[in-house]
């Protein structure tokens, strides 16, 4: 059996990106993972807006697609 003292809790290891690790305070920790949820939050709100009105923009077109496909068939 091997004995060692606990871990220093206050001190964690970090992970910044890029396979680069710093180590911080856990407060500090906890504030930088925060921030980032924030930003990934914002990314996704970001993205499903950029959906919407790329769908919006699809559905306008198909309708229009449509109504010259109409307009050729009742020329013929």
């Amino acid at each position: 059996m091997l004995r060692s003292p606990p871990p220093n809790a206050e001190e964690v290891l970090l992970n910044v990106g890029a396979n680069v690790v710093i180590q911080r305070k856990r407060g500090e920790a906890v504030a930088f993972l925060e921030g980032r949820a924030r930003e990934i939050e914002n990314s996704i709100v970001s993205l499903l807006s950029q959906r919407n009105q790329i769908a919006t923009r699809l559905e306008a077109d198909r309708q229009a697609l449509q109504s010259i496909v109409s307009r050729q068939n009742q020329k013929n």
